[in-house]
């Protein structure tokens, strides 16, 4: 290897490790900050085309209708949690009965 060769890997090695360290910060603080933020785009992208259909079908707000599907989603959502909770712990309580 020439002194070039060795000069270019390790700027190019510097440059990947200070890419590498970047993501991680931005994973490790940045990530808490804004995950709400990134749960609320992913569920408004997932009930717009619905609501869009919904508003046009029945000539309702569409406002109204994007209230009742985030209501019913949540609601749906909060069940399912709930439901998987008292299965998880039913499990468990189970595992734990059958111990010797």
């Amino acid at each position: 290897m020439t002194i070039k060769n060795k000069k270019n890997f390790i700027i190019n090695f510097i440059y990947f490790l200070l890419i590498l360290t970047i993501i991680y910060i931005g994973v490790k603080y940045a990530l808490g900050l804004i995950a709400q933020f990134l749960i609320g785009f992913f569920v408004a992208s997932l009930l717009k085309g619905s609501i869009n259909f919904i508003s046009a079908k029945l000539r309702v707000s569409r406002k109204v209708v994007a209230v009742f599907f985030v209501l019913l989603f949540y609601a749906v959502v909060g069940l399912l949690f709930s439901y998987l909770g008292v299965r998880v712990f039913s499990e468990l309580k189970d595992m734990v009965v059958k111990l010797p």
